[in-house]
């Protein structure tokens, strides 16, 4: 979380490219392409794979998978890590770490 006035940057990144998303805190809802399960469908559909595919090697049934895609559901934190496993996604906070007395 960022201290309040302060602005970070957390970014999905694969192996075509990086996704952004601002993660300054707003008063009002963040829009829909920069929540990070967002990023994450948006990731589902550059991999080019079929949910099929991805949950037969995730391990994550294709029902909630499809529920997730739809945005009828979140992912467990084990489901989660595995999706981001297979697509081999990591994030990056784009701020730098505070020191203490900021």
């Amino acid at each position: 979380m960022t201290p309040s006035g302060s602005h970070g940057v957390i970014t999905v990144h694969n192996e075509q490219q990086p996704i952004r998303c601002s993660m300054a805190r707003k008063k009002s809802k963040p829009r829909r392409s920069d929540l990070l399960t967002d990023q994450m469908r948006q990731a589902i559909d550059d991999s080019g794979l079929t949910r099929y595919r991805i949950s037969k090697e995730t391990g994550i049934s294709e029902s909630t998978l499809a529920q997730f895609y739809n945005g009828h559901r979140g992912l467990s934190m084990d489901a989660l890590n595995a999706l981001g496993e297979f697509l081999q996604l990591k994030i990056s906070l784009g701020r730098k770490p505070e020191t203490k007395g900021e």
